[in-house]
């Protein structure tokens, strides 16, 4: 017989995002928002079905990657899960209040440190977003999720080498999505032909797109012009990617 445990999780955006109310109510999908602004967090109550307590926490990290996949795929913004905690609901309290079991998140996504605005979330997007993490934990297919994984691992990255690894592996899932890297052709031929039919590059900046993909992963060998190619990587999922993959979920 399954049972509903209910959850707390803080999440955190580094200030990027902010709640148009300092609590926003999803009534149907029995899920809260609140806006910590001591702490300039985002928590998240949510209910998980589950036969036993460890069956429900299991469930309830699933839920959270799958929305924090679908902030990313809304937002572009990565979002750090600090904790979850399991509200226990005693059977007889005598303050009424809950008491909390804390699970830790072994693994933090941070944030990139570059400059952004602050993005605020209304109700309508919350809303979008428990849509596409319904969608998300749904997907029979594996390399979607994986691909939001290594991207969100991309913008969170510091280093200009790791952050092109990162973006370039996310690329090539994406590819491998779209069946660019089917057939019989070369490795080189299959992926300038992908950044030049998903990102619009032409021959010479897919060549050279390419080139520094072997260098780097082949050698670790910096080049200069490793930011701009990072930036193009960026703005090729921003522009093209990220709404494409969209659609794909929605449908």
């Amino acid at each position: 017989m399954s049972r509903s445990y209910k959850f707390k999780a803080v999440l955190n955006s580094n200030k990027l995002i902010r709640l148009k109310k300092d609590e926003i109510k999803i009534e149907d999908k029995n899920i809260k928002f609140v806006f910590d602004k001591s702490q300039n967090n985002i928590i998240v109550y949510f209910c998980i079905s589950a036969k036993d307590e460890i069956e429900a926490k299991r469930l309830a990290e699933q839920f959270l990657e799958c929305l924090c996949m679908a902030i990313l795929i809304r937002t572009n913004i990565v979002i750090s899960i600090e904790s979850i905690q399991l509200v226990k609901k005693p059977e007889i309290s005598k303050l009424g209040t809950d008491t909390m079991n804390n699970l830790t998140i072994s693994e933090k996504v941070g944030l990139r440190d570059s400059i952004r605005s602050i993005t605020i979330l209304e109700k309508s997007s919350i809303e979008e977003i428990i849509e596409f993490t319904e969608k998300l934990k749904n997907l029979k297919n594996e390399l979607i999720k994986r691909l939001l994984r290594w991207y969100g691992w991309a913008l969170s990255e510091g280093d200009a080498v790791d952050k092109f690894i990162k973006l370039w592996i996310a690329f090539e899932i994406w590819a491998q999505y779209m069946r660019y890297k089917s057939g019989n052709k070369s490795e080189k031929i299959k992926m300038t032909q992908a950044l030049r039919k998903i990102c619009g590059m032409n021959k010479n900046e897919a060549d050279e797109m390419y080139t520094i993909r072997c260098t780097l992963f082949h050698s670790g060998k910096l080049n200069k012009k490793l930011r701009e190619k990072n930036s193009k990587l960026e703005n090729c999922f921003v522009s093209n990617i990220i709404s494409s993959l969209r659609k794909s979920i929605q449908n």
